[in-house]
């Protein structure tokens, strides 16, 4: 089982995320053509965008997943009727762009306002929701063959498009919006021959108004859990846009926390491959099996957080070729940290979705965004853009281990408590890296013994699971 997950992790990751895959190997050749000024403006577009985002589907995702497992043979009969209502809505979703976009734009990028809306509502009117539906299907058939292809094929004409944008003519950040209007508009094309030619899965825009609505009840808490990922990822940019940072300093954090974010790729590849297994074997009631994967992986993306923050110096040397944003890489080092949440999360949020006890999500994601919040309103003003990256790594602690204190989670792992000696490994391991960081010596030696405990643990994980 683990092998199936890594090896469908793997493939997951290098498709849905080829795109930022192929962006760090551009890092080293665009960044000389970028200033902080483009990082900062476009951190800024993003994160404003991102704090609308989540609304496109409206918390539906859970009703696809759940119709996939429970109604194998009539699922069709309900993703048909989802697609129509999204795609309907996102119509009034574009409206609401074209409103929101100017009041958003920095100073410094209003004589593109006409374009950047553009390169924003097209995608969101046309591609997106074709994009989403057939991501799902293509997860949930756990085709991840066919989901890394047509994802490396995007990518890399959307990539290709970033590179003449920004390198060959000067764009700025123009450039990563153009790239992100190709990708979706390929993206669209290519999954849409997926869902409507093979899969023969069409839009419904015959609505059963009293059938939406008993969806609603079940979608709508979801939305807060699904809006914490802007609380937690994009609000702090805001934040600081708010508290009067400058536009460069917003643009070294956008730029550390790029960086940083690539080891999110691993979470969020893992989440592709685990979540379909995860909610199989939570149906088949294989209790124990989930208990010893989490920790493995666990381990695994402590460990792998560990090395890339204590070479973080390096590694930005190798990819950042602008001395001016060089010196943001301790920033890329917090956020790295901040992403080893992702396997008690997946196995906490995962149970609760199959048992469609939506508002238990809230006490998790949701709390961790207003967490986020609160903390940055004390942090910024007196840490600036440290105090954000700070209160980002809190936030994340907080999303990966608040859900096994939930008395009905409790009730059906009786253990979860011991889970939290892997948040405190975390923590120690993040203060060590940051004492350490100047000591090559140890350095090289904390490596060595990283990847010697890891070959450790492959070879007796049983003996080594059941002390955890």
């Amino acid at each position: 089982m683990l092998k199936k997950i890594f090896s469908n992790s793997i493939i997951y990751g290098l498709g849905q995320h080829v795109p930022k895959l192929i962006s760090l190997v551009l890092i080293p050749i665009i960044t000389p053509f970028l200033t902080d000024e483009d990082y900062g403006v476009y951190g800024i577009l993003v994160a404003y965008i991102g704090s609308t985002t989540v609304f496109k589907q409206l918390g539906f995702s859970v009703i696809l997943s759940n119709s996939f497992y429970k109604n194998p043979l009539h699922y069709k009969f309900i993703w048909s009727r989802v697609f129509g209502f999204l795609l309907s809505w996102n119509v009034i979703l574009s409206i609401l762009y074209m409103l929101l976009i100017p009041l958003i734009v920095p100073e410094s990028a209003s004589n593109n306002l006409g374009l950047i809306i553009l390169l924003y509502v097209l995608p969101t009117l046309f591609f997106d929701t074709i994009v989403f539906i057939g991501n799902k299907l293509l997860q949930y058939k756990q085709k991840a063959i066919s989901f890394g292809t047509i994802t490396a094929i995007k990518s890399i004409i959307g990539y290709l498009a970033l590179y003449l944008a920004v390198a060959v003519y000067d764009l700025g950040y123009l450039g990563w919006l153009i790239s992100s209007f190709t990708i979706s508009t390929i993206g669209a094309i290519l999954i849409g021959y997926e869902i409507f030619l093979k899969e023969k899965l069409f839009p419904c825009f015959k609505f059963n108004y009293k059938w939406l609505r008993r969806k609603f009840k079940i979608a709508l808490p979801v939305i807060p859990h699904f809006y914490s990922v802007f609380l937690l990822t994009n609000s702090d940019r805001i934040m600081m846009d708010l508290f009067g940072v400058s536009v460069e300093k917003i643009g070294e954090y956008s730029l550390a926390y790029q960086v940083g974010g690539y080891f999110s790729l691993a979470g969020t590849a893992l989440g592709m491959a685990y979540g379909p297994i995860l909610m199989q074997m939570i149906k088949n009631k294989q209790q124990n099996q989930i208990q010893n994967i989490t920790k493995v992986l666990s381990l695994v993306f402590i460990g792998g957080a560990f090395i890339t923050a204590l070479w973080m110096r390096e590694i930005f040397k190798i990819l950042v070729r602008n001395e001016s944003l060089q010196d943001s890489y301790p920033l890329a080092m917090i956020v790295v940290f901040s992403f080893t949440y992702y396997p008690f999360y997946y196995y906490v949020n995962t149970y609760f979705q199959y048992k469609e006890k939506t508002l238990y999500l809230l006490k998790i994601s949701f709390a961790a965004g207003i967490l986020n919040i609160v903390l940055n309103l004390f942090m910024i003003p007196y840490f600036g853009i440290k105090g954000a990256a700070i209160s980002t790594f809190i936030s994340y602690l907080y999303l990966g281990y608040s859900g096994i204190f939930i008395r009905y989670f409790n009730n059906y792992d009786k253990s979860s408590y011991k889970y939290l000696g892997f948040a405190l490994v975390t923590v120690l391991l993040f203060l060590f890296t940051n004492y350490f960081q100047d000591n090559i010596i140890i350095k090289y030696v904390s490596t060595l013994l990283i990847i010697l405990l890891s070959i450790i643990i492959i070879y007796k994980k049983k003996k080594v699971l059941s002390i955890l």
